[in-house]
Formats: C-alpha cells, structure tokens, sequence
C-alpha cells in the first residue's frame, strides 16, 4: 500500500498546475531530497489520512515555505537546528 500510495502522489503532484518551489527543486537544483525522500513524502500522506490529493498540496506547499524562509538549502536537504 505505501508504493502504491507514493506512485498516486506523484503523479497528482505532476498534475498540479502551479507549484513553483517543487519545480525549483527537481529542474533548477535536481534536489535528491525532494525528488527521493521516501520518509519525507510518507509524512504527508500519514498527515492526509493516505488522501494522495491533499498530501500532493501540502507538499507543495511545504516546500513553498522552506524556499521562502530557508532558501534554496532548504530544498536539498532536511532542516537543522543550526539552521534556525
């Protein structure tokens, strides 16, 4: 079920129309963390209820947040503490 679900969630997070920081990520930065991050995608689908539709907007706009508050470090790879 979890393949299954992370394969759903990418290919919703493909048909989302804008989602500019994620684009950044894989096109400009070809961030491993974004693209790869099986623990990372997998939290948003728990915090959806494993509703792959929801999960795809949160992570996007998660990924929003942390280029605009931590730049583009914060697209490649998970935060610190010394980063705050």
């Amino acid at each position: 079920i979890l393949d299954s679900s992370l394969w759903r969630l990418q290919e919703e997070i493909d048909r989302l129309p804008s989602k500019p920081a994620y684009d950044h990520a894989v096109l400009v930065l070809n961030s491993q963390y974004v693209q790869q991050d099986r623990n990372l995608r997998l939290k948003f689908l728990r915090a959806e209820i494993f509703d792959v539709a929801k999960a795809a907007v949160r992570f996007t706009g998660y990924l929003e947040y942390l280029r605009k508050y931590f730049g583009d470090f914060g697209l490649v790879r998970p935060l610190r503490y010394d980063d705050l």
